[in-house]
């Protein structure tokens, strides 16, 4: 935990850019949200097509944003993950040079590239979880904040009981 720790914050630059870059690729869940909201209430439903269209327009955009974002966080991903898989790729030679280990190498190529996509794709799930549920809880609030009531606590809930069973089943995954 420490390591892992340590680790992001010696990539804070790094963690950053991920951030900055998955609120712009998860804003379009806020905005194509509010401009179809606007779109069909502002709009169409009011007889207005030309606010309606534009609406639409927006929400194209925020697609189009979106897509730009979601092509920087995989490249924000690769310069986090890459660095962890160098790292135990040096600590797995050592280890293999030190005591002369044949099957250092197997264990190189099998092992670390397993911990290399896993930790990818802990940070992916994660990180579009997070900045999308924000998304949508923004919209919400923004659109219908009376409904936060009903929608949160689940939502928090959950969350708790992730929480809840993720040591668990992280010990059984390392046993």
């Amino acid at each position: 935990h420490r390591r892992g720790l340590r680790f992001l914050r010696a990539r804070r630059r790094v963690v950053a850019r991920l951030a900055a870059w998955s609120v712009l690729e998860t804003g379009q869940t806020f905005l194509l949200g509010y401009a179809l909201a606007r779109a069909l209430d502002g709009g169409f439903l009011a007889g207005r097509a030309d606010v309606g269209l534009g609406w639409l327009a927006a929400a194209a955009f925020a697609v189009l944003l979106g897509a730009y974002g979601t092509g920087r966080v995989y490249r924000a991903v690769a310069a986090l993950v890459e660095p962890l898989r160098d790292r135990l790729v040096r600590h797995v030679v050592d280890q293999g040079v030190r005591s002369a280990d044949r099957g250092a190498l197997s264990r190189l190529t099998q092992q670390v590239e397993i911990a290399r996509d896993t930790f990818a794709g802990l940070v992916m799930v994660s990180r579009s979880f997070v900045f999308t549920a924000a998304g949508a809880l923004f919209g919400l609030f923004s659109l219908a904040p009376a409904l936060l009531l009903v929608v949160v606590p689940p939502l928090a809930a959950g969350v708790a009981l992730f929480g809840l069973t993720l040591r668990p089943l992280t010990r059984r995954q390392e046993a």
